[in-house]
């Protein structure tokens, strides 16, 4: 990763002792941990509305949402969600 910030903080005479916390929201939430492990400069981490579920769990969820905003489910919008959810399937399988 590219730590830029990091070194600008840690070079700079007014902010060298600060401590430097990585704050994500939603999906940036849920990268925090990953990264701030990345680097031992890193103080903490602050997630914000981040998603308790993993990603590829709520993706037909948030598919299905949007799609019936504008009413009932399609055929087409039926047809795309189930394809979505086999290649979900298929991405937690172990073949």
């Amino acid at each position: 990763m590219n730590f830029r910030l990091i070194n600008y903080i840690k070079n700079n005479e007014k902010l060298r002792n600060s401590n430097i916390y990585v704050i994500g929201h939603s999906l940036g939430g849920m990268l925090a941990p990953k990264i701030a492990e990345s680097s031992s400069e890193i103080n903490g981490i602050a997630m914000i509305a981040a998603n308790a579920r993993p990603l590829q769990d709520i993706i037909t969820y948030q598919m299905e949402y949007l799609m019936q905003l504008d009413g009932d489910l399609n055929e087409i919008e039926k047809e795309n969600l189930a394809i979505v959810g086999k290649a979900i399937d298929l991405s937690k399988s172990d073949t």
